[in-house]
């Protein structure tokens, strides 16, 4: 039961890793793109890119944050499972030795 535990983690550990490189590239393409379209369109209304690109940073940070988060759920999850396991193995000794 540990190992396959151990080896849900490191599986759970790979694809927060991947999700969160993805995001990057997502975010330095969205960060391109609309560079780009805000160059192209000489929009001259500051505080409304600056408030754009604030807004769009948030729903980055976010999606970080719930990748975190439910990664560390699932952690959590893991070792209660983990030391579930022990105790029945604990209790299944016990009745065992009475």
């Amino acid at each position: 039961m540990t190992q396959l535990l151990n080896r849900l983690e490191v599986l759970k550990d790979l694809v927060q890793e991947s999700l969160e490189q993805g995001l990057d590239r997502v975010q330095t393409l969205h960060r391109s793109i609309d560079t780009a379209i805000l160059e192209a369109s000489g929009s001259q209304d500051l505080d409304a890119v600056k408030l754009y690109r604030q807004r769009v940073e948030q729903v980055y940070g976010l999606l970080r944050q719930m990748n975190q988060e439910i990664g560390d759920g699932i952690s959590d999850v893991f070792a209660a499972l983990e030391e579930h396991h022990s105790v029945a193995e604990k209790l299944r000794d016990k009745t065992r030795l009475d």
